[in-house]
Parts: C-alpha cells; structure tokens; sequence
C-alpha cells in the first residue's frame, strides 16, 4: 500500500510540474554568452529583488510562496512560471539580460508577465493543474495595467523620460503623464524585442491588429496583438491597487460595459 501510496504522489507531483507552467515567449531561444551587452549582472539582479519585494507580501496573503530566481549563467533566452502546490514559481534565464536589446524597463515588463501568470486574475485556464494560470494575454495586460505602474508610480518618470526620445505617438496619447510614457515606451520596445527574435516587422502603436477571435485565445497572441494588449493596460483607467478575480474579468480592469473599447483587452485574442 505504502508502495502504490509512493507511486500515486509521484505520478501527480510528476504530472503537476510538467503541466503547470507558463513563458514569456511561445519558442525558448539560446544564445552565446554576451557577458557585457545588454544587462549587467547587478541590473538584472536589482529588477528582480524590487519585483520580488513588491508582490512577495501580496502571493503571501493568497498562501504562496514566491520564489522569483534568475540564472544568470544560463543561454536560455525565456522566462517561466510555475507552480509547485504553495510555492509559486518565477524563473528568468541569463540568454533575456544578455539580449543586446535588453534594458532595465523591458525585464521588468517580462518579469512582470511572469508574475501575471499567478496575480493577472481571469481569464485563467480550465485545464487540470494549470487552473491556477491567467492567460498569456491577461498576463500581459495585468502586466502594464498593473504591475508596472505599481513599481514605477514612485520613481522620478520625468526625469527619466526627458532622457528618452519617445515617439509623437506616445506624448500624443500620455501627454504630461510621465508614467504613462515610460509604461507605453516600455511597451512598444518589448514588442519590437519579441518581433526581432522572430525576424518579424516591429509591431507599431497606431497599426492594431483588426483580427477578432471567436473564443478567447489562451496562448501568446502574435507581436502586434501583444504591443495592443499592454496599450490597452496603460489606457486603462482602473488604479493598479483595484483588486483583481480569479473569476470575473471585468474586476479591476476596464470592460466594454462601460462604453467603450479604450483600455479593454483587445479582442485580437480576447472573446468578451
């Protein structure tokens, strides 16, 4: 008995830890060690430690665990979320901060998506194991509708962005409203990275995707659809501290029911 005991637990933490992740990127890449471009050690290092003493209270409070890890050593280009009953997992390989491309903002908006996977809030996955995961495009939109602007609302965004060439469309749409230029700006440079690793035209604020899925789609939408989907979570007027469910996705976020499409999920890969 003690032996079919062993052998039911194993067959469950074997299926839970193959079935219960989530990426950033729907392909992992590897690269050569680019020790000295993109991000230094301590960079990448002080974007994780700030996140992780952002939410680690909060995953608390729901009874987990966080383990938020980088590999710094690691040519793995991607980032995984995971679950391991109350642990909740993040782990960032070395191949993202080694990326020439890289910089402090957009790791942040990566592991940010990461997190979303465990806090993003519905639409969330129906399938055993992973119920416990918000879809790639809600992690993506809890991503710039919440997570940075809790990190950033307290740095000195003025400062920052009169230190960066934005384009016409970005002061256009954020005006004065320097956290929402950094968020946007962030945005835009995340979805050109996500572009380039496929050798794919970077993905532009003022050309959405027109698709319209039927069923809401759980998987990573294409390059274009995410850059409309962290759009969509700066524009959204719902204050970062507005509590998100795990079963109503119109809790703490903008919906259609009030009347217009600015800030909803984009419906690219979102059915209301």
């Amino acid at each position: 008995m003690h032996k079919t005991l062993l052998m039911m637990i194993l067959v469950y933490s074997f299926s839970y830890s193959i079935n219960s992740y989530a990426k950033f990127l729907d392909q992992t890449y590897e690269i050569n060690s680019l020790d000295g471009q993109g991000l230094s050690k301590s960079e990448y290092k002080d974007v994780l430690a700030k996140i992780r003493n952002t939410y680690r209270s909060e995953i608390l409070k729901k009874g987990g665990v966080l383990k938020l890890t980088g590999y710094w050593k690691s040519t793995t280009l991607n980032a995984f979320a995971m679950r391991f009953g109350p642990l909740w997992t993040v782990t960032i390989h070395g191949g993202i901060p080694k990326h020439p491309q890289m910089t402090k903002d957009i790791l942040a908006l990566i592991v940010c998506h990461e997190v979303g996977h465990h806090l993003g809030g519905a639409p969330k996955s129906t399938v055993m194991f992973k119920r416990w995961n918000s879809y790639e495009g809600q992690a993506d939109y809890w991503a710039t509708a919440k997570c940075l602007p809790k990190l950033w609302h307290k740095d000195n965004n003025q400062e920052l962005m009169a230190k960066t060439k934005l384009p016409e469309v970005i002061l256009d749409e954020c005006r004065d409203d320097y956290l929402c230029q950094r968020v946007m700006h962030t945005a835009l440079k995340t979805s050109e990275f996500i572009a380039g690793l496929k050798d794919l035209p970077a993905p532009k604020i003022e050309t959405p995707d027109t698709n319209i899925v039927e069923t809401t789609d759980p998987w990573h939408p294409k390059a274009q659809c995410r850059l409309d989907t962290y759009v969509q979570g700066v524009r959204c007027d719902q204050h970062f501290s507005a509590p998100v469910s795990d079963e109503d996705p119109a809790a703490g976020f903008c919906t259609r029911e009030q009347g217009s499409d600015y800030g909803t999920r984009p419906q690219c890969w979102y059915r209301p």
